[in-house]
């Protein structure tokens, strides 16, 4: 196997990597027989909850979504749920299904949203006043064609907080932070310790060849730890400076 395909060392102690090692694919088979069996469950509680909705009259009045807080690796790079630190695509893209036959058209979208964009969604759409300030945009505008998708979100982000000596996540000067950007195109990571993970999704959508230090993507990495830098400002993180490759 070329040393580009290997999975990544850095996650090789972590929980997800050593169930999968410490139990071989007999293993992972059960993993994923329980994963799918729960996926089951899952749906057929959303479908209950359509069906009575439906049953009410109520199911066209009613604005629902559906989305979820990570994804699962399920053997995605040698590893199994969501106990590691990767930022893969796996773990870091979920779902964002919004239901409103009203206004929206079934289609599908590649266009980068948020969790944070529930909020604004949701009050601007039962037309709620709030006064203070959120990070999300209101995604109705795109999701009717009152607005043009290409004016929306250009990156998506992600970020994990080294929890202290009690277990807190609580963000201080001295906290340490994991960062994810990614664009239509290119993905970066970063650790604390500076080790980073940048990925041409067009041309290794599987995220298996890190380029970040191959000089020729130079200017790409470079691009993407500004945008970090801007949003990192832009949310008022206070915890220690980011391990940047080229910035600063």
């Amino acid at each position: 196997i070329p040393a580009s395909k290997m999975p990544e060392k850095r996650f090789e102690k972590s929980w997800s990597r050593r169930m999968v090692n410490g139990y071989g694919d007999e293993g992972l088979k059960e993993f994923l027989r329980i994963y799918y069996g729960a996926v089951k469950y899952l749906d057929d509680r959303v479908g209950r909850i359509l069906a009575e909705l439906e049953k009410q009259g109520v199911l066209d009045e009613t604005l629902i979504i559906f989305t979820s807080d990570h994804g699962d690796m399920m053997g995605g790079h040698g590893m199994v749920w969501k106990s590691n630190t990767s930022f893969y695509e796996e773990i870091a893209a979920i779902p964002f299904m919004v239901r409103y036959p009203k206004l929206i058209e079934p289609s599908v979208s590649n266009m980068h949203v948020s969790l944070v964009d529930i909020k604004p969604t949701i009050l601007n759409f039962t037309k709620t006043p709030y006064k203070e300030q959120v990070s999300g945009v209101d995604l109705m505008p795109f999701m009717t064609g009152e607005k043009d998708k290409t004016l929306g979100r250009k990156y998506s982000f992600s970020q994990r907080i080294t929890p202290d000596k009690n277990g807190r996540r609580n963000i201080t000067r001295t906290s340490k932070g994991s960062f994810m950007v990614r664009g239509d195109r290119f993905k970066l990571f970063i650790y604390p310790d500076g080790e980073s993970f940048f990925y041409d999704l067009e041309n290794d959508p599987n995220e298996t060849n890190n380029l970040v230090n191959d000089s020729n993507y130079k200017n790409h990495v470079l691009r993407l730890e500004n945008v970090l830098q801007q949003w990192l400002v832009a949310t008022g993180w206070k915890g220690k400076k980011v391990a940047y490759k080229y910035l600063f």
